[in-house]
């Protein structure tokens, strides 16, 4: 059993491989979802291969932060992947699934799960979704900033 902490779609005006390749390499997470203070690959798997694993540093409350294990562990390009965190507080999982609605379209539909039981996580369920659903409005919006300015930056003027 799981518990959705968060859950967020968006509209990315971008073709959907870009969108997937931005998304899926998490070396760049740290520049598009809040929180994310840092993220470092831990080994020499490219980016989307199930299992690679990464560290990364997430800010919490106050000048508090703490380093997380990131492994893939699906991935089905360019429709999904899916993560799971060492944080063993909460055990996150994140997916992110991708839709083609057009040539340039592309729907993003991201979720955060924790995947930890018992009564503790109940206690913290509230503040969780309440700072995972803050961070992933804001996290797909920068998503969509950065995509899609990466891509009129490469586009010629009319």
């Amino acid at each position: 059993m799981s518990y959705e902490l968060a859950r967020q779609r968006g509209i990315i005006h971008a073709p959907i491989e870009r969108v997937f390749d931005v998304a899926i390499d998490l070396e760049q997470f740290a520049a598009w979802f809040p929180g994310v203070v840092d993220i470092q690959s831990l080994d020499r798997l490219p980016a989307g291969q199930p299992g690679k694993r990464y560290v990364e540093v997430i800010r919490g409350p106050g000048s508090y932060s703490t380093r997380v294990v990131i492994r893939l562990v699906q991935a089905q390009r360019p429709a999904w992947f899916r993560t799971e965190g060492e944080l063993a507080a909460v055990l996150p999982r994140m997916e992110m699934r991708f839709a083609r609605i057009g040539a340039n379209s592309t729907q993003v539909d991201w979720q955060m799960v924790s995947r930890r039981r018992g009564l503790r996580i109940h206690l913290w369920l509230p503040l969780l979704r309440w700072v995972m659903g803050r961070r992933s409005r804001e996290g797909l919006r920068r998503l969509k900033s950065l995509i899609e300015g990466d891509d009129a930056s490469q586009s010629t003027p009319r």
